[in-house]
């Protein structure tokens, strides 16, 4: 070691020790060599019992003469490094980095091991990690065993003379501990801060500026300056300036085309990655601004996140926000509002309504209407498609092959409006200005009503042109009435799939969901089927037939439908959840749930109405009257809908509050068999068996 060496004889220890400990032993004589307070006499300690005081300085020349031969310069080894490097604080562009002194033996910590480090160890003899004054005696237990007695002198007499007179904060781009190291900053010993109650010194630098990935270490020095002597290094620590972004804003239907991002920009950072809807691979990456365009989304919510890239390490992800393209169309643009037929709008409906208008068509009016982001409503009748301006005008008509009955219209995302027919299989597509767009004749003998999927595309299913009583076609079209894919469905036990009333319901993913006779089934984006619920032996005994019950898609993904009698739970991998239904009652297969803005489920039975909580269990339930086709509707702020009264006669209008408590109830004295729609102005859209859509609204 390039240090001064010092050999010891028995009187020699008496230059050091002679005031802090009693006795000394003469010895051939040798040659002693130190520099700076290493053998001055310790400080006055009368605190410390004489005995005790002799017991530790014998123990002292024991151990020295023990090592016969000691260095006074660096600690030995490892006596010295520091082993608790940390980041104190950071900045985007700074970092202050804190360590803890580390001479091993220096109990009073003066920059050197000497005779005065007995003291410390003295007035802490016996202390232990439970004592009152332990901050303090923590200095003195040199073994690190908890606690200070005899062998805390060992440390001292073996690195003993051993000096620390500062530290070197070295810096490295690579962190390579036989690379290349710079050195930007220096502190002395005597610049550390003994922490509040005592402990060992603390020591802070500041590093500014500080570039993000840079190591840094410290290492003891003594004799500062061209001759300096390096200890050894600590660990290195990276200084890592990593934040997610912050910011994140998805734009909410302000753009036809995509959905724009933007966020904060992040200092330091490379570049920034998009993830969408959870997924594990990014959908962009490498971007240097902070904002981008999905030109790739669907017209569903998409849930976005961003993460910030340093170049060595990525930063979490952003908090999250949920961002949708602009659509031409309203918010009920389709049966049960949108693909998932929940039938929850965001906006509320007048507390005391009137009648704005009556629009006569040309024959019943079962078909639930849909509305456009212009206002203008479209519902079937008889054999026409009507589109009616908000004010009640006529705005056109199309005519139509086949009786419209129970189909309703669906508006694309681009106001294409769609209809389908229920005694002719052809999809047709009408421009908003009532032209036609194109047709489409499905290979089928029968189809279902129609449904527009996030994506833009019209799913609907038909049956098996052949006939037989268990197969069924599942058609998805493209916009330009392609056909894109067509899935083959067939039930092994029970009603065969066959078509009926019920609805395609399509769910954020693109998976499609029927009820196929005796079964539900799914179908994966790629048409093909994902699974089909059947039980052959139903617990309860009636859970069998879907033909006419329309899905309805919950937040969580799982599927509720009335199979028979009892309302069904099914998850989004096909597994029963459960099957509940009211007392001494049954559900009306046609009439299809809706669910609250609480999950709540509001199903019909023939003459009264039920409220289900989340988990299936009932709630409440009223009468209605005579049974009706018509499904409930739930306003923004939990407000339910109820077609009420005479099916076929004279019927009304009512809402109800969340807990059962009626609000209003209007009197339409025509039978109302069209399920209502409500716009973003408040106003409820319906039609009846006597040939009238009504308008209902604020006074």
């Amino acid at each position: 070691m390039a240090c001064h060496e010092v050999s010891f004889w028995g009187a020699a220890i008496c230059l050091g020790l002679a005031t802090a400990l009693s006795g000394c032993a003469g010895r051939t004589p040798g040659t002693v060599t130190v520099a700076g307070n290493a053998l001055k006499p310790a400080p006055a300690a009368a605190e410390v019992n004489p005995d005790l005081r002799a017991r530790l300085g014998a123990e002292l020349r024991r151990i020295l003469d023990a090592h016969g031969t000691v260095a006074a310069g660096l600690p030995v080894g490892s006596a010295g490094e520091v082993t608790d490097l940390r980041i104190a604080e950071t900045t985007d562009h700074s970092i202050t980095l804190a360590w803890s002194y580390r001479n091993a033996g220096d109990y009073d910590q003066n920059g050197e091991v000497n005779a005065a480090d007995l003291t410390p160890i003295g007035l802490h003899f016996g202390d232990t990690l439970l004592s009152a004054d332990w901050a303090a005696a923590q200095c003195a237990d040199g073994d690190a065993n908890r606690e200070i007695n005899i062998a805390d002198v060992t440390p001292l007499g073996i690195n003993f003379l051993a000096r620390v007179e500062g530290y070197a904060v070295e810096s490295s781009a690579t962190g390579d501990v036989a690379g290349s190291w710079q050195l930007p900053r220096t502190l002395l010993q005597s610049s550390g801060t003994p922490p509040p109650g005592g402990g060992p010194l603390q020591f802070t630098v500041s590093i500014d500026p500080a570039v993000n990935g840079t190591y840094f270490r410290v290492r003891p020095f003594v004799r500062d300056g061209a001759t300096r002597l390096l200890g050894p290094p600590s660990e290195p620590l990276r200084f890592t300036y990593v934040v997610a972004p912050e910011g994140l804003q998805a734009s909410d239907a302000e753009f036809l085309d995509y959905i724009e991002l933007s966020w904060s920009a992040v200092p330091s950072a490379l570049s920034y990655a998009v993830y969408r809807d959870a997924q594990a691979q990014p959908l962009a990456s490498g971007l240097t601004e902070p904002g981008y365009q999905d030109s790739a989304a669907d017209w569903a919510p998409h849930t976005y996140q961003v993460t910030a890239d340093f170049g060595f390490t990525q930063s979490g992800p952003s908090a999250a926000d949920v961002g949708q393209r602009k659509a031409l169309r309203g918010d009920w643009h389709q049966f049960g509002r949108d693909a998932l037929h929940a039938k929850c709008s965001p906006y509320t409906v007048p507390s005391q309504p009137v009648v704005k208008w009556t629009f006569p068509t040309a024959g019943d009016v079962n078909s639930s209407p849909a509305i456009s982001y212009d206002g203008t409503i479209y519902v079937g009748s008889s054999d026409y498609l009507y589109a009616i301006n908000p004010d009640g005008s006529e705005k056109w008509r199309y005519w139509l092959i086949g009786a419209v009955d129970y189909h309703s219209p669906a508006i694309g995302p681009d106001g294409t409006i769609y209809m389908t027919t229920m005694s002719y299989p052809t999809v047709y597509a009408l421009n908003p200005d009532g032209s036609e767009k194109w047709k489409h004749d499905l290979d089928a003998a029968a189809i279902s009503p129609l449904c527009v999927g996030w994506d833009g595309r019209i799913y609907v299913a038909g049956n098996f042109p052949n006939g037989g009583n268990q197969r069924m076609w599942v058609f998805s079209l493209n916009p330009d009435g392609s056909e894109h894919w067509r899935c083959y469905l067939q039930v092994a036990l029970g009603i065969g799939p066959r078509v009926g009333r019920a609805t395609p319901a399509v769910a954020y993913d693109g998976t499609v969901y029927l009820g196929i006779g005796a079964a539900l089934a799914a179908i994966g984006p790629d048409g093909k089927t994902e699974w089909i619920f059947q039980r052959d032996n139903p617990d309860p005994p009636d859970i069998y037939d879907f033909e006419d019950s329309t899905p309805v898609i919950r937040g969580d993904g799982s599927i509720i439908a009335v199979g028979s009698a009892s309302l069904v739970s099914i998850s989004k991998l096909g597994n029963y959840m459960f099957a509940t239904k009211p007392p001494d009652d049954m559900l009306r297969q046609s009439c299809s749930p809706a669910i609250g803005p609480d999950g709540a489920i509001y199903a019909s039975a023939d003459d009264r109405f039920y409220r289900f909580s989340a988990a299936g269990f009932f709630e409440w339930g009223y009468d209605t009257g005579e049974y009706r086709d018509t499904s409930p509707a739930v306003a923004g702020d939990g407000t339910v809908l109820v077609p009420n009264g005479e099916g076929w006669g004279a019927s009304c209008l009512a809402t109800v509050t969340p807990q059962g408590a009626w609000i209003w109830n209007l009197e339409v004295i025509d039978g109302m068999t069209s399920s209502p729609a409500i716009a973003a102005d408040g106003t409820i859209y319906f039609g009846t068996t006597k040939s009238k859509l009504y308008a209902i609204g604020y006074p």
